[in-house]
């Protein structure tokens, strides 16, 4: 290895993050490796093929293996993972190989290493020391997000409240797109929300107070919204969850009396496979508990499934 290979491939790595890897997907995958998770990251070389691998914790103690093959010839970058997510492109566990990569070479010249300075907010750096990301702070006003969605489409309604010790206030403000984008202060807990919401509103020429999502934005909307705690079903106070694990989708078919049909079914690495249309769900697997009307699909590639009050 060289300093002229050295920087080739940091430039690769440095071009896959930005142009292949989809910019929700680099943000989970930053969020991956800036909490320790890439562990095992080992370096290979080969003539002009570097070849980078890791093991990435995933969430129920899942582990994922990515690679990385940098081809210095071709100067492609080709990712591959044995999670499901995978099978659609680069996936968070290979974006955050990645960004380790980027960061284990040294491409500095004679130049010192930038000092890094302390936030200007230290309760920002201790926020994750002293609560919770399930305990909102009393006090505080926090984002509300009621989602309606129907067959094919998303709508979502924005809201205001405090934070009082019992709980969230009843008293909700209504807030606009247009609102959101002149506070962005507003998004401690989803700093891109400003940043999606902006391409929602240009896409429509909308900056109102309820918006439909477009399905090509709906995977970095939701990536956004993750860590918000007040997520509601419909005009209800059910709260709607959104899975950020991976789930693979099969269809069963049966051939009986009345003709052919396919059962739906969701299921999660390592566990038995559920129906979604059955009205009652395995006790064993994972399900909201809250039974809704029939299951609805949205967005593109990967594909979010809705069924009950869940994503």
């Amino acid at each position: 290895m060289n300093r002229r290979e050295e920087i080739n491939a940091h430039e690769l790595a440095e071009a896959f993050i930005q142009h292949t890897v989809p910019e929700y997907i680099t943000d989970y995958g930053r969020s991956i490796e800036s909490e320790g998770n890439v562990n095992k990251f080992t370096l290979r070389f080969e003539n002009d093929v570097w070849t980078v691998e890791s093991s990435v914790q995933g969430e129920d103690f899942q582990t994922f293996h990515p690679i990385l093959t940098i081809n210095l010839s071709d100067q492609q970058v080709y990712s591959e993972c044995n999670c499901m997510e995978s099978f659609t492109g680069p996936c968070r566990h290979a974006a955050a190989t990645a960004i380790r990569f980027i960061k284990s070479l040294d491409i500095s010249s004679d130049n010192p290493e930038p000092v890094s300075l302390p936030r200007e907010d230290w309760r920002q750096s201790f926020r994750n020391f002293f609560s919770g990301d399930l305990e909102p702070e009393t006090g505080r006003h926090y984002f509300l997000f009621h989602l309606y969605p129907e067959p094919g489409r998303l709508s979502v309604e924005f809201f205001r409240a405090r934070q009082n010790k019992t709980g969230i206030s009843g008293v909700r403000q209504e807030v606009t797109i247009e609102q959101i984008l002149r506070n962005p202060e507003w998004c401690e807990y989803s700093p891109s929300l400003p940043v999606i919401l902006r391409q929602i509103a240009q896409y429509q020429d909308y900056y109102g107070h309820r918006v439909e999502i477009p399905d090509g934005l709906l995977s970095w909307f939701f990536w956004t919204i993750r860590k918000e705690d007040y997520l509601y079903w419909k005009d209800t106070e059910i709260p709607c969850r959104i899975e950020s694990s991976p789930m693979a989708l099969k269809l069963r078919p049966s051939l009986d009396d009345d003709g052919l049909r396919f059962d739906v079914l969701l299921q999660r690495e390592g566990k038995k496979p559920f129906s979604i249309v059955d009205e009652e769900p395995d006790e064993n697997a994972y399900a909201p508990q809250t039974p809704q009307d029939g299951a609805t699909f949205h967005g593109q590639m990967p594909l979010w499934v809705r069924w009950n009050p869940g994503f």
